[in-house]
């Protein structure tokens, strides 16, 4: 457990490692409500501009490097980015005996679960107490043996006479502290044993990411996109897409016509992507719609628009990741 400034973050290789015998609810797992942190198209720009600071940290990640932030300009910046989630998606739950609640961003793209602990002498301020892992009788501290210690990257572990010390920095902000496991409760099931602070490799091509809004594509990738839609879009006006911190833009809204777009998979699976998910209104008045994928120099990101309305599934244990239409309005 982080007992150092964190904010609490739900890795959802965190959920596939849990024991299935833990849920609560059923044998094939459970339900809890999830919200987005603010409603659109109003917040397109602050939910982009959000994805840029996220991108460098998941294109380092994947790289296999170390964070680059240093400690003495992580620690100015440091602040709680739930506050700030503008697009992400967040999910109430409770860690420890007896529970205590916390607001957490759901997000499929980090590899680590961690919040601010008691005592803590640098801390942000935050709606809820501290978590007091002294105040829990389910907390238990993890060894350097331990699998979840020896699984973090060698760079940013330690072993002293306390324990796992881990130093965890990313593009904004930082997580130090210990390793620990205490019980974890959300939509109705609890999980005893959770280990906070735990990792992935996060190679791969493509990161399939709740946390970040937006689809981006590696650059060469996104000028073929970009390219189909001006050329088959050619009797559309373009307008500006700065100050919406987009790329491509497109006079008329909604009622722009437009070409479909399809993502194909490794394997022969096709996801057709729904338009609004692509393409969709931007300002207020519905004058201007902008194409919703942008380039970027690192690792390419599925994001979580262009996860609407969709069952998906990550068989961590097969390294498998599948997917279902769903209309979730009615779930």
């Amino acid at each position: 457990m982080a007992c150092k400034p964190a904010l609490l973050t739900l890795a959802a290789v965190v959920i596939g490692l849990l024991p299935p015998a833990t849920f609560a609810t059923s044998p094939l797992g459970f339900r809890a409500t999830i919200t987005r942190a603010r409603q659109y198209p109003g917040n397109y720009s602050a939910a982009a501009r959000r994805d840029g600071r996220r991108l460098a940290s998941l294109s380092n990640a994947a790289a296999g490097g170390a964070h680059t932030s240093t400690g003495s300009s992580s620690r100015g910046l440091l602040q709680a980015l739930v506050e700030n989630g503008a697009g992400a998606y967040h999910m109430t739950l409770s860690i420890g005996t007896p529970p205590l609640a916390f607001l957490a961003i759901l997000d499929t793209g980090s590899d680590l679960t961690w919040t601010q602990c008691a005592p803590c002498t640098a801390c942000f301020p935050q709606p809820t107490p501290l978590y007091d892992p002294a105040a829990s009788s389910t907390s238990s501290s993890l060894p350097c043996a331990s699998p979840p210690c020896q699984a973090l990257p060698s760079a940013f572990r330690a072993c002293n006479a306390t324990g796992c010390a881990y130093d965890y920095r990313y593009t904004v902000g930082f997580t130090v502290g210990y390793l620990a496991a205490d019980t974890l409760a959300l939509g109705g099931a609890s999980f005893p044993g959770v280990a906070f602070g735990f990792t992935t490799s996060g190679a791969g091509g493509v990161i399939v990411d709740s946390g970040t809004t937006f689809t981006y594509l590696a650059e060469a990738g996104y000028a073929m996109v970009r390219q189909a839609f001006v050329s088959q879009m050619a009797g559309v006006q373009t307008v500006s897409g700065a100050p919406y911190d987009f790329d491509l833009c497109f006079a008329a809204g909604a009622a722009v016509p437009v070409l479909r777009l399809v993502l194909r998979f490794a394997g022969g699976a096709e996801y057709a992507v729904p338009r609004r998910s692509y393409l969709d209104a931007v300002d207020e008045r519905g004058g201007v719609a902008c194409l919703l994928v942008l380039p970027t120099r690192g690792v390419s990101v599925i994001g979580n628009v262009m996860q609407m309305d969709l069952h998906v599934l990550y068989d961590v244990d097969g390294g498998a990741f599948s997917f279902a239409p769903a209309d979730c309005a009615s779930l």
